[in-house]
């Protein structure tokens, strides 16, 4: 469906129904590849809930996008870790 759009978020966002204003979770969100997108496309007063399970990918979303998803014109981004559940 998307070939070679996988790797450009926002391409892929495109067939995707984010509005402004839209509270969104993107769990497993690794290192936030689409977690800014999402901002860009919730806009300043949506919300995106960046939620993984690795601390060290949390921290390398915070580090790689510099605050960017927290910044004007931005949604914001809220980097959280999960907590896994043995089973």
């Amino acid at each position: 469906m998307f070939g070679s759009a996988f790797l450009k978020p926002k391409i892929v966002l495109e067939s995707w129904d984010v509005r402004p204003g839209e509270k969104i979770a993107d769990f497993g969100c690794g290192a936030g590849f689409f977690s800014v997108a999402l901002a860009q496309c919730a806009g300043p007063q949506g919300t995106v809930y960046a939620l993984d399970v690795r601390q060290e990918a949390l921290d390398a979303a915070r580090r790689s996008n510099n605050g960017t998803a927290d910044k004007s014109g931005f949604g914001a981004a809220k980097w959280q870790r999960n907590q896994r559940r043995e089973r």
